[in-house]
């Protein structure tokens, strides 16, 4: 009985092992700035990516508060 369930966890090991060893041939390249678009508003600008980047962050000027029901909103 014991010989037979380590022989299956033995197979499920073999087989699912082998699956995340491959590699994908085709790398994908980004430039320095980049279009993203920011869900789920769809809003759509240029990026700049930071791949050496540990968080993420964004930077706003020209910023505008005002009220709309009760709450604060900027633009």
């Amino acid at each position: 009985m014991i010989k037979t369930l380590l022989a299956h966890i033995a197979m499920l090991i073999g087989l699912c092992g082998p699956a995340s060893v491959f590699a994908d041939t085709e790398a994908t390249r980004f430039g320095w700035v980049e279009f993203i678009e920011i869900q789920p508003w769809g809003i759509k600008t240029k990026a700049k990516l930071d791949s050496g980047a540990l968080t993420s962050a964004m930077h706003a000027v020209d910023l505008a508060e005002f009220q709309r029901d009760d709450d604060n909103i900027g633009r």
